[in-house]
């Protein structure tokens, strides 16, 4: 059965189904003509994958079970977890927002003081409602991915779906900190360990520069996005010509052109 088959037989797109070839979760046999073919035995493990990624389980968690690293009823368990930690969230903000509708007010005539009031006391009474704290780190994190990507040609987001976000976010910093310590070591002949933990500093001080920035891009969209960019093509210039400046004392310690 070519890919267009499957397309129709199970309604769902040739990306995704290229996609979860990508990933490893399906591995069809490829003709003489170099299409793929899938078998039946191909048809029911994209079956069984798009089962579980409709009930909410990661690419990564899928990925994990086949290999035998995670059972099936660890996956579930986690992600009943996850789905009842989003039902109480949602379930208070559902609850208000009724209640907001029923005084068909405006933007401009919406009573703010006794809505304020309101999420209050729910929250005070332990009632989860949407986490605001999660718009400032997605904030920083689209502006951390980027810088990244442009400087070091790396997707952050590929390798946080291939590996799960705590396991890339550990990989990165790994390579950050183990190359900023042996750069200190054997260009700058500091210590090792001086070296390794400066990322970890340098990330806790642009986390503190980037608050502002922030607060700014919620009354000033446009202002914000204009000193965003700036931000990031001066840091893009500052990391390449540290790039740069490395490359040539390592040329300097081999050919001694420079002393």
């Amino acid at each position: 059965m070519d890919i267009k088959e499957v397309e129709k037989r199970l309604s769902v797109s040739c990306a995704n189904i290229r996609f979860y070839e990508k990933e490893g979760l399906i591995s069809p046999q490829r003709k003489e003509n170099n299409y793929r073919n899938y078998s039946d035995e191909d048809i029911a493990k994209l079956k069984k994958i798009l089962v579980l990624r409709k009930l909410g389980i990661s690419i990564r968690e899928i990925s994990d079970m086949q290999n035998g690293s995670l059972s099936l009823n660890d996956a579930v368990g986690n992600n009943i977890k996850r789905l009842e930690e989003m039902i109480d969230e949602l379930q208070g903000s559902l609850e208000i927002s009724k209640k907001l509708e029923q005084d068909n007010a405006t933007f401009d005539t919406l009573d703010e003081e006794k809505y304020w009031n309101i999420i209050d006391s729910a929250e005070n009474r332990g009632q989860k409602l949407v986490d605001i704290c999660k718009d400032y780190l997605q904030f920083e994190k689209n502006v951390f991915y980027t810088m990244w990507k442009w400087v070091f040609f790396m997707d952050v987001n590929k390798w946080r779906e291939k590996l799960g976000k705590h396991r890339a976010l550990a990989v990165f910093f790994l390579f950050l900190c183990v190359g900023r310590g042996l750069g200190n070591k054997f260009i700058w002949q500091g210590s090792f360990w001086f070296g390794f933990f400066q990322p970890f500093i340098l990330f806790l001080a642009v986390s503190v520069l980037i608050l502002p920035l922030y607060i700014l891009s919620k009354k000033a969209p446009k202002a914000a996005g204009l000193i965003a960019t700036i931000l990031l093509l001066a840091g893009m210039g500052f990391f390449v010509l540290l790039f740069l400046f490395i490359v040539v004392l390592l040329l300097n310690a081999v050919f001694h052109f420079w002393y």
